[in-house]
């Protein structure tokens, strides 16, 4: 987990340059994340990341185009909002 906190920082900052040059603001209330696990106990780690000097939220269950993700990687959220 600790890799993909390091790749996921490493991105924001490649973001934060393309913003500056670009002039465009992410909107922090919107942007989250959240560490996918097949792995139980590495499920429940929170990535302590930032955006602009601002801590991403985590999610645990983010929704992207509709479709409601769980860490352990499994749809059972998204199947009951059905």
């Amino acid at each position: 987990m600790k890799e993909g906190k390091n790749i996921l920082t490493n991105d924001l900052s490649i973001l934060e340059r393309y913003f500056y040059k670009w002039r465009l603001r992410p909107n922090s209330d919107k942007t989250e994340e959240c560490g996918f696990h097949l792995n139980n106990k590495e499920a429940n780690r929170e990535l302590n990341v930032q955006l602009e000097g601002v801590k991403v939220n985590y999610n645990f269950t983010p929704k992207y185009l509709g479709v409601t993700f769980y860490r352990l990687l499994m749809f059972w959220n998204h199947i009951e909002k059905l």
